[in-house]
């Protein structure tokens, strides 16, 4: 249930090298020595040596590596589908399903500012398929979830409609 809570940060996050010319342009990266953890719960903060470089200097031999650990817990709320980019000709149209249930991940320092008004979910009509689907996609949510699924899934919704030009 422990998670990494945001990405993992160096510091210093990138290293000046010093040499030829014609070495520097080989470089792409520089390597630190390998972090093994296991069973990670809580935050951590290891120094990593860097992997000297043959004839060149470095402003720098070490890096910290620093990671956020967190519980997590599942949650699942139920939000509404916004239809968009109907055509003009489109009179009523009938989803099938108006909500989607979003089931995600949450750090427990989370929970409390997270609000189904901060999900947004869609199904535009530009993206209507040949046999007659609109893929929902869940377009804004917090930065700090992990959306894990979704109902109906993202591959689409059934859409009735009637069009005016088909009553004339």
């Amino acid at each position: 249930q422990y998670m990494l809570n945001g990405e993992i940060a160096f510091s210093p996050d990138s290293i000046i090298l010093y040499g030829s010319h014609a070495e520097l342009d080989t470089i792409s990266t520089v390597v630190s020595e390998p972090l093994q953890m296991k069973r990670v719960k809580e935050s951590f903060s290891e120094k990593l040596k860097i992997t000297p470089i043959r004839n060149v200097r470095m402003n720098s031999t070490f890096t910290t590596v620093k990671g956020d650990v967190e519980k997590f817990t599942e949650q699942t709320i139920s939000i509404p589908i916004k239809f968009l980019n109907a055509p003009s000709n489109i009179v009523a149209v009938d989803l099938m399903v108006d909500k989607v249930d979003i089931t995600y991940l949450i750090g427990l320092s989370n929970v409390q500012k997270c609000y189904p008004s901060d999900f947004e979910a869609v199904a535009d009509y530009e993206k209507l398929s040949k046999n007659g689907t609109i893929p929902i996609e869940i377009v804004r949510f917090p930065q700090y979830v992990r959306i894990v699924q979704q109902s109906p899934m993202n591959d689409g919704i059934i859409v009735n409609y009637i069009d005016s030009k088909q009553n004339e």
